[in-house]
Order: structure tokens, then sequence, then C-alpha cells
């Protein structure tokens, strides 16, 4: 049963049992390849569990069947930043941003969300002016 399947991952998630969490939304999206809410959480528990680059293939699906989750698009950022390819990190929660303001976000969620895109948006740019002027 895919919802028994996604319950127990998201409880293992709040855990911080990862692991076993992923195997559950596995389970799910093999009666559920379409649910893009899936691929992202699949995605969270690969990246939590130290597995950026598998998080990113789970991330890049989720977008793939809704271009426009935002969650997501932000999701991918967090795992480049993880990867230290700030730029293209940059380059999605400027994504994400631009994509929350054709939505005419307002509602306190995607404020929430906003708020969360500015600020590690902000700590990248930060760390990229931080390492280029290490680099000269």
């Amino acid at each position: 049963d895919p919802e028994l399947q996604v319950g127990l991952g998201v409880l293992l998630y709040i855990n911080g049992e990862f692991a076993k969490a992923a195997d559950c939304f596995s389970a799910a999206l093999s009666m559920r390849p379409d649910d893009y809410v899936l691929w992202n959480r699949y995605g969270s528990c690969l990246s939590n569990g130290n597995k950026p680059e598998e998080s990113l293939a789970a991330y890049r699906e989720a977008l793939r069947l809704r271009p426009q989750y935002t969650r997501a698009i932000y999701n991918v950022g967090v795992a480049c930043l993880n990867l230290g390819a700030m730029k293209e990190a940059a380059e999605h929660f400027l994504t994400g941003l631009a994509q929350q303001g054709q939505d005419g976000a307002g509602a306190g969620g995607e404020t929430k969300r906003s708020e969360q895109l500015w600020a590690t948006l902000r700590r990248t740019l930060i760390a990229m002016v931080s390492l280029s002027s290490h680099l000269h």
C-alpha cells in the first residue's frame, strides 16, 4: 500500500532515519511513479543521507513531472551547493524565486519559502565572493 509506505517514510524521516525512509518512498514510487511530491521526498532522504548525486536524479524526476515545483527547484540548488557547484546552486535559487514571482506568491507557505530561497541564495553568494577573494 503506497499510503502506508509514505506514512512510514515520513515518520522515519522525522526521526532522522533517512536510509529507511528512502526505502519506504522508493517502495511507494514503484506503485506511484508519476508522483512528483514522492520523488522530491525521496530526493530529500537521499540528500540528508549524504547522497547528493543520487538526490539530484530524484529531484530532476520531480521537476520532469512538474517543472514549476518550487520546492524541488530549491532542493536541486541545495544538492548543487552540497556538491560545491555554487554557481549552479545560485541559478536554481534564482529560478525558484522567479517562479514564485510568476505564481503570485503571497500565501503564508509561499512567503516562508521565498524567505528560505532568499536566505540560501544570500549564503551562496557570500560563499562565492569569499571563495573568489581567496583565489585572487
